[in-house]
């Protein structure tokens, strides 16, 4: 299900395996886990638009099978053949979700809320980060915490060298996507605008 869209990106969000509905999987023998399964399948959602829109046709069975999926230097896979389909997946939970950008780098976390970790936060997250989150209470600062763990999920998934407080916010563009997230979960996007 298309969760989201606007000019520069797209979110799919899928709960559930619907094998009539469904497009083809892309081929990927990293893991098979049942929601990695359902990454690909809202990748493979997005990789049906992407292709309508530019090939002006609907994919073929044929055209998901011959699909090279190349793992970069930091693990994140990409499409070789399709150097501008930027996608990215994340799981958690019952969900899996699935992005993609014609323009850009991205990354896409979906985390279910969890517990505020201080130890964590003032290891990963910027002074003024947690000084709002010491400002907070209750479920509100799990909610603020998951927020800002998702978006530096996102920006290392953009960046495709995983979880590291060094990336500069300067470079990406970033998304609070939690008012399209299911209830008791955040989701972040950023598109990485310089490289």
């Amino acid at each position: 299900m298309i969760l989201y869209r606007n000019e520069v990106f797209l979110i799919s969000l899928i709960s559930q395996v619907n094998e009539t509905k469904s497009p083809p999987l892309p081929p990927y023998k990293k893991e098979n886990s049942p929601l990695s399964l359902l990454g690909r399948l809202a990748a493979g959602e997005l990789f049906e638009l992407y292709f309508l829109e530019t090939q002006k046709r609907k994919p073929k069975k044929e055209d998901f099978q011959s699909l090279k999926i190349e793992i970069g230097e930091h693990g994140k896979p990409f499409l070789a053949d399709y150097p501008s389909f930027f996608y990215n997946i994340s799981h958690s939970g019952q969900f899996a979700a699935a992005c993609f950008s014609p323009y850009f780098p991205v990354g896409i976390d979906i985390e279910k809320i969890r517990p505020y970790q201080k130890k964590m936060a003032e290891r990963l997250f910027s002074e003024e980060e947690n000084r709002h989150l010491c400002e907070t209470q209750g479920r509100e600062k799990d909610i603020l915490f998951t927020g800002l763990w998702t978006k530096i999920e996102a920006k290392g998934k953009a960046a495709g060298n995983g979880l590291t407080k060094t990336i500069s916010s300067d470079d990406f563009e970033l998304f609070d996507c939690n008012s399209y997230a299911p209830k008791g979960y955040c989701l972040s996007v950023a598109l990485q605008k310089k490289k």
